[in-house]
């Protein structure tokens, strides 16, 4: 998932979005409120081709840079009033005690193969998703919505619209109907603007939301990270070496104050392995490359 996105969205390509259609076939357990037109569909972008490879030469410490779709995963497919679907890669251990809805970064669309399973998604949580499972943590990864999978992705600033909240509402009344535990949100960089639409809408079943790795400095959208009233504790988890601009560690501690919750819990994760890319990338300290089982670790504690 590439981190860097274009936070404009004209006119004219939400017009080609909206005549680019398809009908999808949806499994009997996506949620749909009479939904008789076409779902509205864009071709999907691959980015891992353009992306693994040179993290790939680079990756002298053998880190793992993606993680398929496992055995006991499956693909559920939720669908939004207004006529998109979205995507959600679930994995519900035995005995799992709580769920963690997983929103990725960068421009989100999830690289999925034609059998409809996860691919070689690279964003921190696409890789990081196994490492939930042995705390006994369900986990729902969230795909871009149907009319964002191409190149452009989601931007910061449709992350923060009305729209998006409605696919948002689409996920979480989907996930509830299999999974009656807790569900808590997690948002890693970009990321966090999507758990702070969520947090716009009190009334949906969640039980905290954590901003990983947050960006609170970068275009429209970002704001809304601060100025959403979140209803439920929040907790920011970051890497001491975080350099990208966008959630540069040192914003942190301020970011956290400016932030209005019943309480807000700040973790920090030291180290890592050598990064494979710019500061802001999938595979730097803004990631956790190399100490993605720590961050992850500290993200349920607070559970």
């Amino acid at each position: 998932m590439k981190t860097s996105v274009d936070a404009t969205s004209s006119p004219s390509r939400m017009v080609a979005r909206s005549i680019a259609v398809t009908l999808l076939v949806i499994p009997i357990f996506a949620i749909s409120v009479a939904h008789t037109a076409e779902l509205i569909q864009v071709q999907r972008y691959e980015d891992a081709d353009e992306y693994l490879p040179a993290a790939e030469r680079k990756n002298a410490d053998g880190v793992r840079l993606y993680l398929r779709q496992q055995p006991g995963e499956e693909t559920m497919t939720a669908i939004s009033d207004r006529n998109v679907s979205i995507k959600v890669i679930a994995m519900i251990p035995d005995a799992a005690k709580a769920g963690v809805i997983l929103f990725p970064g960068g421009s989100a669309q999830l690289s999925m193969n034609a059998d409809d399973r996860l691919d070689r998604s690279f964003s921190f949580v696409s890789r990081s998703r196994d490492y939930y499972w042995s705390h006994g943590i369900a986990t729902f990864l969230v795909d871009a919505p149907s009319d964002h999978v191409d190149r452009v992705g989601l931007t910061p600033a449709f992350r923060s619209t009305h729209e998006f909240a409605m696919d948002i509402r689409a996920v979480i009344a989907m996930i509830a109907t299999k999974f009656n535990r807790p569900l808590h949100l997690v948002g890693h960089s970009l990321g966090a603007i999507s758990v702070a639409n969520a947090a716009t809408m009190p009334d949906l079943p969640v039980a905290s939301y954590t901003l990983v790795s947050p960006v609170y400095w970068y275009s429209d959208g970002s704001r809304l990270v601060t100025d959403t009233k979140y209803t439920k504790p929040v907790q920011i988890v970051e890497n001491k070496d975080d350099a990208c601009k966008s959630s540069h560690a040192s914003g942190i501690e301020k970011l956290a104050k400016e932030i209005s919750a019943p309480s807000i819990k700040v973790s920090w994760v030291i180290g890592g392995k050598n990064e494979l890319g710019p500061p802001c990338s999938p595979f730097s300290r803004h990631s956790f490359i190399g100490a993605e089982d720590a961050a992850v670790k500290a993200i349920v504690e607070s559970f």
